[in-house]
């Protein structure tokens, strides 16, 4: 019955099937998780940024630091105990130590959140973002970073990073180094330009906007500035394509020195007006959306009175990558609702590298937006792989997205409602409607072993 659906028409609509429904909140790359290639499964990260500050007798270290609620833990507020409260406390602590480990610089943040509930199993809790500025004289610095649950007693302590502070060179145009962010709208009330900082290891979000913020000390104010950045990959995903070397001369060049806020958990830059004109900022929009996951590297090179030429490495990362992409074979399979036959056998009749080619160009002919490497499509189709093993996988079938209730998820995505239906006399079923394709199904489970098998299909 099942395969009634499964009709050329049918696969030639799905796309538009696929972008209509809900998807049950999944869009772009947001949470770290565990994924293929780069990608990180870290519930606490920091970065270690050398900055210039208005001070040129200092060098500047600005330290950005991400933590998931989830390393915390939750109990009962004892400060409220007539209420349902449950209180998460926790301590960061930030310190920068010279090469006879004698700390130079330190800052003691506390942590405090407060629920109406316990985090249930699997929840995900938003990240804690924050950042912490060091002025100090030059020189090459460890960077201790430690967070403590207050709660559990649990600590985490990192000390493997260094960083090198260093004062703009007085006498000819310096750099500082760049910033990954993303451009904000600007500000309603000074109408002024700010910046989101990444805040993921010097990582940009595959599909993503954005570019490097980059502060310039520049004895010659009235010196005319000249750029050209390029970026080449290193090393990509191999299930990816190749968009070649990318490159271009242009930025925005903004006057004064940059400031550092976080709140409402983000980090962000702005930039201040500053009555001595030596200091300017760039931002330079990259082509991030264009990139697919790997290693990047990106150059720099500032022409005007003295030239300035600085190379960075870069990785695009998706972190909510649906695990079924990361098995190449699962992910064939899984193709088979939509593909024809003689697809899925271009797939896996030849060698990887023609798999891989074959793979690709079946999802680009179904990518609704081709000026971008992230493809939403191919996106919600594999996270809704990922749920249907979730959720439908039995003991007779380990792979629930071959079960029909995964098939017809994979097709349709989640119902807009399933009424369960147990009767004495009759077997259990689920019945799932879904208003905007106007349809509903029926699954029973005749043996009552877990096992729903389509039985009906109705149009409304």
């Amino acid at each position: 019955m099942f395969r009634s659906f499964m009709t050329s028409t049918f696969r030639k609509t799905f796309v538009l099937i696929l972008l209509s429904l809900p998807r049950a909140g999944y869009g772009m790359p947001q949470e770290q998780s565990q994924g293929f290639g780069l990608e990180q499964n870290r519930s606490i990260s920091f970065e270690a940024i050398p900055v210039f500050g208005v001070d040129t007798t200092k060098g500047y270290v600005d330290v950005h630091y991400r933590i998931n609620q989830n390393y915390f833990i939750y109990i009962h507020n004892s400060e409220t105990p007539s209420k349902e409260e449950y209180l998460a406390k926790g301590e960061i602590v930030v310190e920068l130590l010279d090469d006879q480990h004698a700390s130079v610089a330190r800052e003691i943040r506390g942590i405090r959140f407060l629920r109406g509930s316990i985090p249930q199993n699997g929840e995900i809790l938003p990240d804690i973002q924050g950042a912490v500025r060091f002025a100090v004289s030059d020189g090459t610095f460890q960077i201790a970073f430690e967070v403590k649950d207050l709660q559990s007693g649990r600590s985490f302590l990192d000390r493997n990073e260094r960083v090198t502070a260093r004062r703009p060179v007085s006498r000819r145009i310096d750099m500082a180094s760049p910033l990954l962010v993303e451009k904000e709208a600007p500000d309603s009330v000074t109408h002024g330009e700010r910046f989101t900082v990444f805040n993921r290891g010097n990582n940009a979000l595959f599909g993503g906007s954005g570019g490097y913020l980059v502060q310039l000390y520049n004895p010659r104010a009235d010196g005319e500035i000249k750029l050209h950045w390029k970026i080449e990959a290193i090393n990509r995903d191999e299930q990816r394509g190749d968009e070649g070397l990318l490159e271009g001369t242009q930025y925005t060049l903004l006057n004064g020195v940059l400031g550092i806020e976080s709140k409402d958990e983000k980090v962000t830059y702005s930039v201040g007006p500053d009555p001595n004109p030596v200091w300017k900022t760039l931002y330079v929009a990259l082509p991030l959306e264009k990139l697919e996951t790997g290693r990047y590297n990106v150059s720099l090179e500032l022409a005007g009175d003295a030239k300035e030429s600085r190379s960075y490495q870069m990785s695009i990362v998706w972190p909510n990558r649906p695990f079924s992409i990361v098995n190449f074979q699962l992910a064939v399979d899984a193709l088979r609702y939509i593909a024809t036959e003689s697809e899925v056998d271009e797939m896996t009749s030849f060698s990887s590298t023609r798999s891989l080619s074959a793979f690709r160009r079946f999802w680009k002919k179904r990518d609704p937006d081709t000026t971008t490497a992230y493809n939403e499509v191919l996106a919600e189709y594999y996270r809704r792989v990922d749920e249907a093993i979730r959720r439908f996988s039995t003991t007779s079938e380990p792979n629930g997205y071959k079960t029909d209730r995964g098939r017809i998820f994979i097709l349709f995505g989640s119902p807009t409602n399933i009424e369960r239906l147990f009767r004495p006399d009759a077997p259990p079923s689920e019945v799932w409607v879904y208003q905007s394709a106007k349809r509903k199904f029926v699954f029973t489970d005749a043996h009552k072993s877990g096992v729903y098998l389509l039985t009906a299909t109705e149009n409304l």
